[in-house]
């Protein structure tokens, strides 16, 4: 998707949040950046993100906390199966 960005193919992608996009704050600037040189906007369809500097504050925080959120259920998840014997790899 981001490859064919360049093509001319779209000029926007949609996504229902933008943690569906990238749960990642650094693969999700890099996508981003390649995006808008593209010419190609994201919209998320259920968050109101206007580009605003209120807007770019939220989204950035909603980042981080998408990536605490997923290294914390991850860390759960490991604690939970090495308590039930289970050798685990992270």
């Amino acid at each position: 998707m981001i490859k064919d960005s360049g093509n001319d193919v779209f000029d926007a992608i949609n996504v229902h949040k933008l943690d569906r996009f990238s749960r990642n704050k650094y693969v999700s600037a890099q996508y981003k950046r390649k995006l808008k040189q593209n010419g190609v906007k994201l919209i998320s369809v259920t968050e109101n993100l206007d580009g605003s500097p209120e807007s770019i504050i939220l989204e950035s925080v909603r980042l981080i906390y998408e990536m605490y959120a997923t290294g914390y259920t991850k860390s759960q998840m490991v604690d939970e199966l090495s308590a039930r014997g289970f050798k685990t790899k992270v």
